[in-house]
This record gives structure tokens, C-alpha cells and sequence, in this order.
């Protein structure tokens, strides 16, 4: 019974403190100062009844209930404490389950940052190697643009050039076949002289400035090399040349007399063939009082030409001329047209022919005046002019025959 009540005690003293543990009401050192107080108190009770050997009546004295109501309280206290601590258990379990289940979120967590982390880096990795590739090729695009462009200027370059070559080759047969055509229409095919066409395109221009030069001026003083002169020359007996030598004789006895021509007057006086055998020679600022002069220097010229003919035919050969200056009226510039001045023109070269050929006639001036009081000559007479100025080499003026109208 002893053993039984101190066993009981001890257990009873043991336990607890691990179910103040388990409740976790008390605190470390108040358990253990508890325990240590607990376990002298027994020791002394012990102790006291041992060295009393007194315990036995004293066990003996305690009702049954007693160690009924210890045994049942011992047992309660163990069911709690198994209850309590397998609550505690649970408790702990479910605390840890839970730290657990929070680290391994944490953890998923962390592994989820990096993975997305990792995932972005990829992405940004990717997005540097598609934006580095992209890069290059609109850099090879660019770079195969340039040369493509390149490669198409020096395409169109090279197709210019050839094209201009060609406009140019172009170009330059127009100009000679311009020329031809001019040479056709505006030149004889026999001389090389002017035609009609030339005069026609060219003698109003130059009869207009002259106009207008003398029209400007003041008075009664002209200066000189301002005229236009124009001189009508007709070969004499040409026909009797064709008939008697033939018409190839005659050519090229008229390509030997432009010669004459191109030698007494200047490179810039316009030489015309006016029609078969006559010709006109236009000099342009000139001086109206040198008509006389050339007008000898021709005929002396023909006089002194030997022609040579096919077969060897020699012959000599002679001409009448015609001129007169434009304006005819230098104080009335616009007085006269070209068209009748050159009919007074005409007009002297028959009379030159008809009164001895080998010879030449020529109105230096004239004008429509009605004061002239003397008999009008057949020239004055027949285009209404007065003060008119004729020269002549025959003998005098009244060595003129003039035509019969």
C-alpha cells in the first residue's frame, strides 16, 4: 500500500507538469520551479513517514474512495492529457502542415517569380534576336535598294546616253538633211548661188532696216555704208553659147562666170542666180556711191574672163548690168517698195541691152516729187518719179535707149 500510494503520488507528481506543458499555461521557469517544489514536498513527506514507520496506520486510516477517487482522477488526467495532447498534436500538425503549405507557397512562389523572370528574359532574349534580325535584314533591304537603284541609274544613265548619242545622230541628220533641203529650196543645183525662194525669205528684212536706219535720221546729211545695192546682171548672147556649144558648154561656161561673181563682190553680199542667164548681187552696207566703181569692176572682169568650153573651146564673153540703191529716196525711205524698185532695176538692165550691151545703167536715187519743172525722162515717165539720178558708162545719158513701152 505504501508503494502503491508513493508510486501514485510520483506518477500523479510527474505528469503534471507535462500537462501544464501541453495546456502551454505556464511558463518555462514557473514549471520547472514548480516540479522542483512538488518533487521536495514528496521527498519529505516520504521521508517523514519512512523514518516514522508510520505509514502504514496512517495508509491504513484513508477511506477506500480515496485511492478510488485518485485512480480515477489519474485516469482522467491521462485521458485529458492524451486528448489534450492529441489535440495539440493535431494542432501542431496542422500548424506545420500550414508553415509547410506557406513555404512550399513561398517556395512556388519564388520558383514562379524566377520562372516568369526566366520567361522574360527568354521573351526579351527572343524580342533582341527577332529586333537584331530585323534589323539586318532592313539593313540588307536597304543595302540591296542602294545597289539596286544604283544599278537602275547607271541603267538609265547608260540608256540616256545612248539615247542623246542617238537624238544627237538624229539631230545631226536633220541638220544635214535641213540642209539639203535648203541647198534644194533655197540654192541652184548648178551654181551653189541663192534662188528666187532665198530673196523671197530674205530681201524684206534687209530692205527693212534699211528703211528704218534712214527714217531715224535728221536732215538732209546721210552717212555712208548704210545702202543696200542691188545689182541685175544678164550674160549677153548666152543663147547663141547653148546653140552653138550645147547646153553642158553652157553649164559650165555658168559655173565659170558665178567665179566672176564670188571675186568682185565680198563673201557677205548675197549672190542670186535671178534666172537662167541673169543674176543679182545684193551688197549690204555699202556706200551707194561705189555702185559705179563695181559696177565697171564686173564688166572689165567678164571682158578679161577666158571661158573655157568641152572640146577645149576658149571663148570670150560679156555682160549688161543694171543697178539700183535701196531706198531709192533716202529722204522718203518708205516711199518705194522693193517690188518697183526693183522694176526700176529691170528696167535699166534692158535699157543697158538694148542700147549697146557691154555696158551697164543704174538709178542712184530718185524720188515722187511734184515740183520738177523739166521734161520727164522715159524712166521718170514711166514709174512717176522725179529727181532722178542715172548713171551710165556709154557715152552720156543720151546715148540711152530706153525701152518702148
Amino acid at each position: 500500500m505504501k508503494s502503491y500510494l508513493s508510486g501514485s503520488l510520483i506518477t500523479l507528481l510527474g505528469i503534471f507538469p507535462s500537462l501544464l506543458s501541453a495546456q502551454g499555461t505556464v511558463r518555462q521557469e514557473d514549471l520547472q520551479a514548480d516540479t522542483a517544489s512538488r518533487e521536495t514536498t514528496v521527498a519529505r513527506f516520504i521521508a517523514h513517514q519512512t523514518a516514522d514507520n508510520d505509514i502504514a496506520p496512517r495508509l491504513d486510516v484513508l477511506p477506500p474512495a480515496f485511492f478510488t477517487s485518485v485512480d480515477e482522477t489519474i485516469a482522467r488526467l491521462e485521458h485529458q492529457m492524451d486528448t489534450e495532447q492529441a489535440i495539440y498534436f493535431e494542432k501542431l500538425k496542422a500548424k506545420v502542415e500550414m508553415e509547410r503549405q506557406a513555404r512550399d507557397f513561398e517556395i512556388q512562389e519564388k520558383n514562379r517569380t524566377v520562372e516568369l523572370a526566366q520567361v522574360r528574359q527568354h521573351n526579351l532574349e527572343s524580342m533582341l534576336s527577332l529586333g537584331s534580325l530585323v534589323s539586318l535584314l532592313l539593313f540588307l533591304f536597304l543595302l540591296w535598294s542602294r545597289y539596286n537603284q544604283y544599278r537602275q541609274n547607271q541603267r538609265l544613265a547608260l540608256e540616256v546616253r545612248n539615247r542623246t548619242t542617238e537624238l544627237e545622230q538624229k539631230n545631226q541628220q536633220l541638220e544635214e538633211a535641213y540642209h539639203a533641203l535648203e541647198q534644194v529650196s533655197m540654192r541652184d543645183a548648178l551654181t551653189g548661188l541663192y534662188n528666187r525662194n532665198f530673196l523671197s525669205a530674205q530681201l524684206p528684212g534687209e530692205i527693212s532696216r534699211v528703211q528704218h536706219h534712214y527714217a531715224s535720221l535728221k536732215g538732209e546729211i546721210f552717212p555712208p555704208n548704210h545702202d543696200l545695192l542691188c545689182f541685175l546682171i544678164d550674160i549677153d548672147h548666152f543663147k547663141q553659147i547653148n546653140d552653138e556649144y550645147g547646153h553642158l558648154a553652157g553649164d559650165r561656161f555658168l559655173v565659170q562666170f558665178t567665179g566672176i561673181l564670188k571675186e568682185v563682190f565680198r563673201q557677205t553680199d548675197l549672190l542670186i542666180r535671178w534666172g537662167g542667164e541673169e543674176f543679182l548681187a545684193v551688197c549690204r552696207n555699202a556706200n551707194r556711191n561705189d555702185m559705179v566703181e563695181l559696177a565697171d569692176r564686173l564688166i572689165e572682169a567678164v571682158r578679161q574672163k577666158r571661158f573655157h568650153l568641152p572640146d577645149d573651146v576658149v571663148i570670150n564673153a560679156t555682160c549688161s548690168v543694171g543697178f539700183c540703191a535701196m531706198p531709192l529716196c533716202r529722204r522718203n525711205p518708205y516711199e518705194m517698195d522693193w517690188v518697183k524698185t526693183f522694176a526700176v532695176m529691170d528696167y535699166c538692165l534692158y535699157a543697158a541691152k538694148i542700147s549697146q550691151r557691154d555696158c551697164w545703167v543704174g538709178a542712184i536715187e530718185a524720188c515722187k516729187e511734184t515740183d520738177n519743172v523739166l521734161p520727164p525722162s522715159p524712166l521718170e515717165g514711166k514709174f512717176s518719179l522725179t529727181d532722178v539720178q542715172i548713171k551710165t558708162s556709154l557715152n552720156n545719158l543720151a546715148s540711152i535707149e530706153w525701152p518702148m513701152e
